[in-house]
């Protein structure tokens, strides 16, 4: 028979080597001759701690403390406990009174500070870090834990600070030199950061968070190959790895490969069911491959859990507008003042002038509306709705007749024009095409180009907010811009009227280097490679006609392609004040233009030209959602041949009447759009 001192001894060693079993018996052993020995009880709170059995380990740590009241480890340990189950402010008086037992306890200030910063009392928690510091100066996560506070404060270069020196401590924790890769990849110094990440992975090889890491960390240097790898490696060692499903899934969206990405994005809300961003990336997947009403229930639970993110209503708004839900679209699209990816091409303007809500009445009142990166073309078919003195600005379907036209909006807001000023300040690139216009004249009082010196105004709004503050819920007429004689001269070498009126322009790649204009409202939408069609595609679709490029920033090999085929290029217009005129100099004589999604698709549009518009699967939302269909004998929208009829139905769904759109079959798969071009009725 072992003697109890034996017994203590062997529970001991077990408990080092990890043998909570065999220290658990040997421990209970003990207590059987020493029922209240307060070391047995500390020890047995520890085993259970070691297993996750929160509760068992209060119990014993609490009738240690209550045995022996003096002993500051049994506190300290109890103080730790009540942190792993969220009872901080009880885990900090229990902490400060093992302190006070002893003073010198430098684990006691660490986890003092620990439960301090769980209370978001980071002052304090700083102060309890720094005396651990001071009594224990090699302890590495002292550091570590020092390294997140400040990084939660902002203070990054005392977090990158604090990082470094845990991995001077102790060069073999793998969760330093992860902690500090994480805030070196922050700052932006990448190749610093895979360096501390596969320092982590060589000493942790099978650290799914690791290996995650690895993989965002090749996403963001341009390596999309290794990044896949790395989250592949991830779900081996943790199927139920949320955020690795979601990375993967987008990576895959990003390479066409929708079907597997919306698979993974489904497998990371399984394991993430709150997860705001898994829902919003699912979201963005059903949108891309036209699944409107799954991208619409995806964003609202996005919303439903993270109310405030505006990347997410912002998402909203663009789908509710492609099925043209006008009010809940025009309305969530206020959410883009919030937006991130949107601030940073888009600041709100004018702020020393009062925004006007939609309530406050104009009457004898200047506003000022002034366009921002949306396309300001869109929404010049509102501006005769400030003019009508409507009082709530209910806009009803009565309004607007069918067959009304701009002549009779105009004579609707004669009287109002007498009492409201409006004045549009437009982008510079824009403005001798807008105060040349023979629609907006009625309309406004005056036309400023930005950085010019605005009068006093009243009252200011965007003009995209118009259809919000105007409660649009149906829109009003198409207004084309009508444009003096005087201001079209042709552009194009040909001067035979009879020849220009049967050209049509061609423009297959959206490359505006200049004056370029957020069309698409998100950051990945209006990607150039998803807008353009190899011209080599396009050059051999195109039926016999007479065709002329429109295509901005040529490249030499298309420039070479197209003297080839004799066809005309008209050069781009120097910018200026003059750069969209000059473009609609061009675009008048035409008889339309074939182009991807771009400006001067808005342009010939509102010029009331007939634009044949090719489209990828997913795109703008004022082009509608619906989809080219293709069949063996011909390729038909939803059923109808091709013919004027049909094109004509198929404009009337359109934001702009005389737009045919052409859109893909399958995302990135132009073949279809290409074969509907040789039944293009031209």
């Amino acid at each position: 028979m072992i003697t109890l001192s034996q017994a203590i001894e062997s529970a001991f060693q077990a408990f080092a080597q990890g043998q909570y079993d065999r220290a658990e018996w040997m421990a209970n052993q003990a207590l059987q001759q020493t029922p209240n020995d307060p070391v047995l009880l500390n020890l047995l709170g520890s085993v259970h701690y070691q297993r996750g059995n929160w509760q068992e380990a209060l119990v014993h740590y609490l009738a240690a403390t209550e045995v022996n009241p003096n002993d500051a480890e049994a506190f300290n340990n109890l103080g730790v406990t009540l942190i792993a189950i969220a009872r901080w402010p009880e885990a900090i008086a229990v902490l400060q009174t093992a302190i006070k037992l002893d003073p010198a306890y430098a684990m006691a200030y660490f986890n003092l500070g620990n439960a301090l910063q769980r209370c978001d009392r980071l002052a304090a928690a700083q102060a309890a870090y720094e005396d651990a510091l001071q009594l224990n100066p090699q302890h590495a996560p002292i550091y570590s834990n020092l390294g997140h506070l400040h990084h939660t404060l902002g203070n990054s270069e005392a977090a990158l600070r604090y990082f470094r020196q845990a991995v001077q401590c102790d060069p073999h924790s793998a969760t330093a030199h992860l902690n500090l890769a994480n805030v070196l990849q922050e700052k932006g110094n990448l190749e610093a950061a895979l360096l501390q990440y596969e320092q982590a992975a060589q000493l942790q090889p099978q650290n799914p968070l690791i290996l995650f890491n690895l993989g965002q960390l090749y996403q963001a240097l341009g390596d999309p190959a290794l990044a896949q790898t790395y989250y592949h490696l991830t779900l081996q060692l943790d199927s139920r790895h949320g955020a690795a499903h979601d990375a993967l899934g987008m990576l895959l969206a990003s390479q066409g490969q929708f079907q597997l990405a919306i698979a993974h994005l489904q497998q990371a809300i399984a394991f993430q069911p709150n997860s705001a961003k898994a829902y919003h990336h699912l979201g963005l997947l059903w949108r891309e491959t036209n699944a409107p009403e799954g991208a619409i229930a995806c964003f609202q639970q996005s919303l439903r859990l993270d109310p405030d993110l505006a990347e997410v209503s912002w998402d909203l708004a663009q789908t509710y507008l492609a099925i043209g839900q006008w009010q809940a679209g025009f309305a969530a699209m206020e959410s883009r003042w919030q937006a991130p990816s949107y601030l940073v091409r888009q600041i709100p303007q004018h702020r020393k002038i009062p925004r006007w809500d939609g309530k406050q009445s104009l009457r004898g009142k200047t506003l000022l509306l002034w366009t921002e990166q949306l396309q300001p073309l869109l929404f010049l078919r509102f501006l005769p709705l400030l003019l009508q003195g409507l009082e709530k600005h209910l806009i009803k379907p009565e309004l607007f007749p069918a067959g009304s036209n701009t002549k009779m909006a105009r004579s609707k807001s004669s009287s109002a024009k007498q009492d409201i000023k409006i004045v549009l300040e437009c982008d510079r690139a824009w403005f001798e095409f807008l105060a040349a216009s023979l629609t907006i004249a009625p309309y406004v009082t005056q036309i400023i180009p930005k950085g010019n010196k605005l009068p006093t105004c009243d009252l200011q709004a965007p003009i995209a907010s118009l259809p919000h503050l105007l409660y649009c819920s149906v829109l009003p007429p198409f207004m084309p811009i009508a444009l003096p004689d005087s201001s079209i001269k042709n552009r194009i070498n040909d001067t035979s009227n009879v020849v220009n009126s049967n050209r049509i322009g061609i423009i297959w790649s959206n490359r505006f280097s200049n004056h370029k204009l957020d069309l698409s409202c998100h950051s990945n939408a209006n990607d150039t490679a998803k807008n353009s069609i190899p011209l080599t595609q396009l050059l051999a679709a195109l039926p016999l006609g007479n065709w002329i490029s429109l295509q901005p920033n040529l490249m030499d090999t298309e420039r070479e392609l197209l003297n080839q085929h004799q066809m005309e290029i008209l050069p781009e217009p120097a910018d200026g004040l003059a750069w969209a005129l000059e473009w609609a100099k061009a675009i008048a004589p035409l008889r339309g233009l074939l182009t991807v999604d771009c400006e001067l698709a808005h342009l010939a549009a509102n010029l009331g030209k007939s634009v044949w518009l090719l489209l990828p699967f997913s795109c703008h939302w004022a082009w509608g959602s619906d989809l080219l269909e293709n069949t063996q004998d011909h390729v038909s929208y939803h059923g109808e041949s091709i013919n004027n009829d049909s094109y004509q139905n198929e404009a009337e769904k359109n934001w702009y009447p005389q737009v045919y759109c052409l859109r893909q079959s399958q995302p990135g798969d132009w073949s279809a759009v290409l074969e509907a071009i040789n039944h293009l009725p031209v």
